[in-house]
């Protein structure tokens, strides 16, 4: 992480993260081009069919940074020393901007899919409409005009967590069967 700390350094300070599996879906290249243009340093951690690709796009870019698979211990720490994750594919869920949020970090989502469900915008990151790079660059810089707290983020994943969902499902079964 020492090496990384310096880069990231470098560049003003904390960067922007995009983690998961790089497949078309998910847009990676699409954060890769929106960081770019809004001069923000990010991190893309993870492999995929899309990943010589991606990297060949990242090479001799001074701001984006390839880390191919890594580790659950450094994902938590990537989540914990970000800015914000960028997620800007459309998932029926997104586990990945959850556990961004567990960590602390925003998240700027495409406000469609499962985002609108674990994102609130305004409060634990942004929402942008579209799958363009202006929008998420300009979500971006929306972003990074919050005020979040990390405990909000922290709070708003809890949501989802295993004990909220079967104390749920234990209250579901109640009520049915009374």
């Amino acid at each position: 992480m020492d090496e990384l700390d310096r880069w990231s350094m470098e560049r003003g300070g904390r960067y922007l993260l995009c983690a998961g599996a790089l497949e078309p879906y998910k847009k990676t290249d699409l954060a890769m081009e929106a960081a770019t243009r809004a001069g923000r340093p990010l991190v893309v951690a993870g492999s995929g069919s899309q990943r010589e690709r991606l990297a060949d796009a990242a090479a001799g870019s001074e701001l984006i940074r390839m880390l191919g698979r890594v580790s659950d211990a450094m994902l938590r720490a990537l989540y914990q020393r970000a800015g914000a994750l960028l997620f800007p594919q459309l998932e029926d869920f997104g586990i990945i901007a959850l556990e961004a949020q567990a960590c602390g970090t925003p998240v700027v989502a495409l406000g469609r899919g499962g985002a609108l469900d674990s994102v609130r915008d305004g409060v634990t990151g942004v929402h942008f409409a579209e799958q363009r790079v202006a929008d998420l660059a300009e979500a971006i810089l929306r972003c990074e005009g919050l005020r979040v707290d990390p405990g909000a983020c922290r709070a708003n994943a809890e949501r989802f967590s295993e004990c909220v969902f079967m104390d749920a499902m234990r209250d579901e079964i109640a009520r049915t069967l009374a």
